[in-house]
């Protein structure tokens, strides 16, 4: 953060936003400061701070109230802060709850931290760096909340605390702007229990954590997808990007890169996850119908598929899934079989595949037709064929 020996408190008296129930939240020190120089302003999302740098630019809201004469005298600029999920269902301490109901502790890390450290974590414009930081090692906004936290992870560890998950919901800074993400992370072994041994975390960790947070926040988790392509900073091979369509990247999960733990001295293994908490569309508004409540009892059909090794579990899924989806209400993944009475590159996928008839019970005629469509709808979508048939 820049600082200045000259300090204008008269100007909090001069500019006081109309904020209801909230003007006690943002606490500002405006100082005088050279050309060039750039101040962080931070505080809970609604505290007015947008609102009292458009009045320092001379554009004053509507519901700003002015005492005196406020002067402009130009060369401010700033960047916005997007808000957080156009509006989506949870405020910040929600998100907060779902995250620590799963086991991870609550961080509050500086905003800034080390170029170097930044440039591992993504683009490090000129415009974001610190001309006057408060120490040399904190000169450029952060470009993730992971990363800050891999640093809050690295302290703990060096000090014999390995077993860790924390998370932080805070500002992730790009050269057009400020945005709001969710960030966790999580080192070492899951906590000892009777209920089954501890082991290791895995990606797979840091993806419950994701979509845990990406359900709460109203996401339509059917049209979500994951693709191999995630930021360097992960694992290529024990990572994924959380999409929505085609284009629209939710966030990413997944092992972080052996390179990036041995750097910041972290524990091999070490996964995260990060949630662009803007990039999700508003749900669209729908009168709540009366619940669904089936007649007949679910008929459920296991299926085993053997398929290449490399072949995406979530493709299969789905293919089963759109065979016939008036009456396939679920399908999930239960097992997955490499080795003895496989061929070499070829693994063992079953899933189990819910029927729920609407209308009256199903024929054995029927079930049987459901599930040739099925096998033929992997079969197609995959290569895999029937384990057996």
């Amino acid at each position: 953060m820049a600082s200045s020996s000259t300090t204008d408190r008269s100007l909090l008296q001069r500019v006081e936003p109309e904020l209801v129930g909230r003007r006690r939240e943002l606490q500002v020190v405006v100082a005088a400061l050279a050309a060039g120089r750039h101040v962080l302003l931070e505080g809970p999302p609604g505290t007015g701070k947008s609102t009292l740098l458009s009045a320092l630019l001379g554009q004053p809201g509507p519901n700003v109230r002015v005492a005196g004469t406020l002067e402009h005298r130009g060369g401010i600029g700033f960047l916005p802060q997007v808000p957080v999920a156009g509006g989506l269902g949870l405020d910040p301490i929600g998100l907060s709850h779902v995250l620590a109901a799963r086991g991870l502790a609550e961080c509050v890390t500086f905003s800034f931290l080390d170029r170097e450290t930044a440039a591992r974590f993504g683009a490090t414009p000129e415009a974001l760096g610190l001309a006057n930081p408060i120490a040399a090692d904190l000169d450029q906004m952060r470009p993730t909340p992971l990363a800050t936290l891999c640093l809050a992870a690295a302290r703990n560890a060096a000090r014999g605390h390995g077993d860790l998950g924390l998370f932080e919901i805070g500002p992730a800074f790009r050269a057009n702007g400020e945005i709001a993400m969710a960030a966790g992370l999580r080192t070492g072994a899951t906590a000892l229990s009777w209920i089954e041994p501890s082991r290791r975390v895995d990606a797979f960790d840091a993806k419950a954590d994701a979509f845990a947070l990406l359900e709460a926040l109203g996401a339509p988790m059917e049209a979500l997808t994951v693709t191999a392509d995630a930021p360097s900073q992960y694992h290529p091979g024990r990572s994924g990007t959380i999409r929505q369509g085609p284009k629209q990247a939710l966030g990413a999960f997944g092992a972080l890169h052996p390179a990036l733990c041995t750097a910041l001295h972290l524990p091999a293994g070490t996964v995260g996850f990060e949630i662009d908490l803007h990039a999700l569309s508003e749900p669209k508004r729908r009168r709540r119908a009366a619940p669904d409540l089936p007649q007949f009892q679910p008929v459920r059909r296991d299926f085993a598929f053997v398929a290449d090794r490399d072949t995406p579990a979530e493709k299969l899924l789905r293919a089963a899934k759109g065979a016939e989806r008036a009456l396939i209400a679920d399908v999930a993944l239960f097992d997955r079989y490499e080795g003895e009475h496989l061929p070499d590159g070829k693994v063992s996928l079953a899933v189990a595949v819910t029927l729920q008839p609407r209308e009256r019970s199903l024929t054995d005629q029927e079930i049987e037709a459901v599930a040739a469509k099925i096998v033929a709808a992997v079969t197609k979508a995959t290569g895999a064929t029937l384990r057996g048939g």
